[in-house]
């Protein structure tokens, strides 16, 4: 992944990053860093919703969103929901800031769409007890403080997939 004013280091972190958040939620489709908006993108496949139900899945998610944001006594810098109908299914594309997103953000989503909606998000594997094994949250959290410190202002766009088992990590 060529760029013109990244280090390697960086490029590692972020990508270990990606492929890290993509081990540990099999509920996040696609991951993506954009440093130009600080933000981080997470697509989740659903089921196909009326607009109802996407009302219901985005007001539910707003509202666990803000309490766990008020609980960290925090506020999010970004915050935003979109959805696109792909005919079978949905993507639910939910963007954050990079400044105050954290795992617990993930944990919390995650468990949320376990408990309130079992059988509209896709899951890649129902076992989600590993989340807590691998990779750690220490980790992460540290892989994020890098990037947050080394990527801001940099060119370096990437996304990461899942495609039939693997992680593909590409720079956009």
């Amino acid at each position: 992944m060529p760029t013109d004013n990244v280090s390697p280091e960086s490029v590692h972190e972020i990508t270990g990053l990606l492929v890290s958040i993509l081990l540990r939620y099999p509920e996040v489709a696609t991951v993506s860093y954009d440093p130009d908006m600080s933000s981080l993108r997470f697509t989740f496949v659903t089921i196909m919703l009326a607009d109802e139900e996407r009302a219901d899945l985005e007001s539910t998610m707003v509202k666990a969103i803000c309490a766990y944001y008020h609980i960290r006594k925090s506020h999010p810098l970004m915050l935003h929901m979109e959805w696109q109908d792909m005919g079978c299914f949905d993507h639910l594309i939910f963007y954050c800031d990079a400044e105050t997103f954290s795992l617990g953000l993930l944990d919390m989503l995650a468990d949320l769409f376990a408990e309130c909606f079992p059988d509209v998000v896709q899951v890649l594997d129902e076992d989600r007890s590993y989340r807590y094994d691998y990779p750690t949250e220490e980790l992460l959290d540290s892989l994020m403080d890098n990037v947050r410190a080394n990527l801001a202002g940099k060119t370096l766009k990437i996304i990461a997939y899942r495609d039939e088992g693997r992680v593909v990590v590409f720079n956009q």
